[in-house]
């Protein structure tokens, strides 16, 4: 099975003056489930870890797809780094090492970033949007990287969660693809 990094944007977030704790809202908790089963139900998605921001949205969302894919809450970790005003460059080198699925909960412009930095080589402001409860999936890409360089990946696909009528998901893969292709 192909390395794949899941980037999964925090849904839709009450407003609130101390941005640290904002809860998601009623709407951001649905689109949490109905994301988590969509992609339990489509079986492209694994992980053995679920890195998160130590934001409360981040974390509620995080939970509720750990939730929702059955994954056991120790796959659950606060991880520094990962605040929307943070530089992805620890982040991208952090993701190279070793796990092979791995998602991390966070914001914008964060993990459009971090996406930039992992498929071109640079964190290009605006080549990527996540809005709200989206699931980025990229693979890396088998190459021979120079000592210290990050790792290429390519984007395998997104989830947006306007997509999703009625919780399920809008694709299947072909009868007779794999998915790991």
């Amino acid at each position: 099975m192909k390395r794949r990094l899941y980037l999964i944007r925090h849904a839709d977030a009450a407003e609130g003056r101390d941005d640290a704790v904002r809860p998601l809202s009623h709407k951001g908790e649905e689109t949490a489930r109905r994301v988590a089963f969509a992609l339990r139900a489509s079986g492209e998605f694994s992980v053995d870890r679920l890195w998160h921001s130590p934001l409360l949205r981040a974390r509620q969302t995080a939970r509720l797809m750990a939730d929702g894919l059955g994954l056991d809450t120790g796959a659950l970790e606060a991880t520094r780094g990962m605040l929307p005003s943070d530089d992805p460059r620890w982040m991208a080198a952090a993701v190279d090492k070793g796990r092979r699925g791995l998602a991390l909960v966070g914001h914008e412009p964060y993990l459009s970033l971090l996406a930039c930095l992992l498929v071109f080589g640079e964190p290009i402001p605006g080549a990527f949007k996540l809005r709200k409860g989206a699931v980025l999936c990229l693979d890396r890409v088998d190459s021979k990287a120079k000592q210290g360089a990050i790792q290429r990946w390519r984007v395998r696909w997104l989830l947006d969660p306007e997509l999703l009528a009625g919780g399920t998901m809008p694709w299947k893969l072909p009868a007779g693809r794999r998915s790991d292709d």
